[in-house]
C-alpha cells in the first residue's frame, strides 16, 4: 500500500507518518490488512527538522519507505505525480507499491490569517488543491486493475461551524452533530466547507473518511 500525507511537514503529519510506521499495516478498502511500502510526505518546503527518529530512520535517503516531494497541490500536474505511476525507472517499483490500495491524508492548507489576507491563495490551496488531488485518485482508482479503491482522508475544522454571532445555528454550548448547519465567517472555514459538500463519493468509486478537527494544536 501507498500513503500520501499532504500538508505532511508540519507536526501533525509527522506525527500521523510516526504512527503509520509503527503500525506497519493499514486497512485498503476491502478492509485487507495490507503492508505499508511507501509514505510520501508531501510539502511546499522541505521541513526543517523531522520531529521523530523512526522518520529519519525510514527516510529513502537510510534505505526506508518514507519520501519527500516538494510541490504545491494547487499544481495539477504535481498532484497527479504524487499518485500516478510513471514511465521512469521507478514505474515498477512504484506501481507495487500502491497495487494493494492507496491511502491518501489530505492536511494541506492554508490557515485562517493568510487566507484572510491572501484570498486567491487559500482559494488555489484550499479548494482547487482538493480537487486536484481528488482528481489525481480517481486516474489513479481507473488505471489500478485490482479494483481496490482509493481511501481519501481529509481535515475539516471548527472554522467551518463558527460560533459566537448571533446569526449562527450553533452556539459555544451546543453539542456539534453530523447534522449541524456550517456557518463560516473566514476564507479558511468557507474553503472547508466547499469540499466536504463535493459530495464526490456520490459519483466517484472513493472510499471516504471525514473527522473534524475541533480543538486548536499547542506546541512550545
Amino acid at each position: 500500500m501507498k500513503v500520501i500525507i499532504t500538508g505532511g511537514g508540519g507536526f501533525l503529519g509527522q506525527v500521523l507518518a510516526k504512527e503509520i510506521l509503527l503500525r506497519g499495516k493499514l486497512r485498503n478498502s476491502k478492509s485487507e490488512l495490507r503492508e505499508v511500502k511507501e509514505i510520501v510526505i508531501a510539502d511546499v518546503v522541505q521541513p526543517k527538522e523531522l520531529l521523530f527518529p523512526i522518520l529519519r530512520e525510514s527516510s529513502r535517503s537510510n534505505g526506508g519507505i518514507l519520501k519527500f516531494e516538494i510541490g504545491d497541490v494547487s499544481s495539477n500536474e504535481y498532484c497527479k505525480s504524487l499518485v500516478l505511476t510513471t514511465n521512469n525507472n521507478d514505474d515498477d517499483d512504484d506501481k507495487n507499491n500502491s497495487e494493494d490500495g492507496l491511502t491518501i491524508f489530505h492536511l494541506g492548507a492554508v490557515m485562517s490569517g493568510t487566507g484572510e489576507s491572501n484570498f486567491e491563495l487559500a482559494m488555489n490551496v484550499n479548494l482547487h488543491g482538493t480537487m486536484n488531488m481528488l482528481e489525481a485518485a480517481r486516474k489513479w482508482h481507473e488505471r489500478n486493475p485490482n479494483n481496490v479503491r482509493c481511501t481519501f482522508i481529509f481535515t475539516s475544522a471548527g472554522a467551518t461551524i463558527g460560533s459566537g454571532h448571533e446569526a449562527d445555528w450553533v452556539t459555544k454550548d451546543d453539542v456539534i452533530s453530523d447534522s449541524t448547519r456550517a456557518t463560516p465567517h473566514t476564507t479558511y472555514g468557507m474553503t472547508k466547507v466547499r469540499y466536504v459538500t463535493l459530495r464526490y463519493a456520490r459519483f466517484i468509486s472513493f472510499d471516504f473518511c471525514f473527522f473534524f478537527q475541533l480543538a486548536t494544536i499547542l506546541t512550545t
